[in-house]
């Protein structure tokens, strides 16, 4: 029994079927939230990255949340592959003391992603204008910005029971914020399933975005007031976008989600 099962929508299929499965047929590629569960398609994004997009010439936009938004900013560094593979390798071997602190988490954290990028990843990231970034962190609104824990908490634990009745009641609590290495060309622009906005990377505050989108609340410190974006506390992308289930509308072009579950969870 294969290990690999492939997912497409009828048109999708047709197009597939007809023409094969082939680089410039996609013009989207997702990443989606859950932790190590990623770990299922390293083989995967080694292939992706190093050989079936390695000869790309037109844009690919890229889109992921936590973990996701991890493994595309590595497909935009110059040596894909190996940035992909010290993700692993330094996610693998994350050691803490035996009652971790958010502190201490996200010094780690922080610690793996500047070695997974190198002195040049950030660089290589912002100004790649084949492969375009967007990394999603979520912005609290309201009490959910405090400095105290309590509120913050209070926060999170109303949005949760909302999100049971209404998805869209997460806009009360949260905008979605998209990092993008090119804001004015986003797909994205206008997202209006949920309170959003676009916000520029740059060297300066691409460490803080991609710490941001795998803040776990209260597992990390989360982070406050990025450069070029509004000020806030920012917690992970998955609240909003665990697993993406946007409307991508890119006409006759393809979008590619390697994914480790057959399942969809908004968020």
């Amino acid at each position: 029994m294969s290990s690999l099962a492939i997912y497409a929508g009828p048109l999708a299929l047709k197009k597939l079927q007809k023409d094969g499965f082939r680089q410039e047929h996609f013009k989207v590629l997702v990443g989606a939230s859950g932790g190590p569960k990623w770990f299922v398609l390293t083989g995967m994004d080694r292939y992706l990255f190093g050989e079936f997009f390695a000869n790309r010439r037109t844009e690919l936009y890229t889109v992921g949340s936590s973990v996701g938004a991890w493994r595309m900013c590595c497909f935009a560094t110059s040596d894909p592959v190996g940035s992909v593979e010290r993700l692993a390798h330094y996610y693998c071997h994350e050691k803490y003391s035996a009652k971790p602190t958010a502190k201490e988490v996200t010094d780690s954290a922080l610690l793996m992603l500047r070695k997974v990028l190198g002195e040049t990843g950030a660089e290589e990231i912002v100004s790649n204008e084949i492969l375009r970034t967007h990394i999603v962190a979520d912005r609290c609104k309201g009490i959910g910005s405090s400095k105290f824990k309590s509120l913050q908490a209070l926060h999170l634990a109303l949005s949760a029971f909302c999100n049971l009745i209404s998805r869209r009641s997460l806009s009360l609590f949260f905008e979605r914020t998209l990092f993008v290495n090119n804001e004015k060309f986003s797909p994205w622009s206008n997202l209006d399933d949920l309170s959003s906005t676009i916000a520029q990377l740059s060297q300066t505050n691409i460490l803080e975005a991609m710490l941001a989108t795998g803040s776990i609340p209260f597992v990390l410190k989360g982070v406050r007031d990025i450069a070029n974006a509004k000020n806030g506390l920012y917690w992970d992308g998955g609240i909003t976008d665990y697993h993406f289930d946007w409307q991508f509308d890119m006409g006759n072009e393809l979008v590619l989600y390697p994914h480790f579950s057959s399942q969809v969870i908004p968020g």
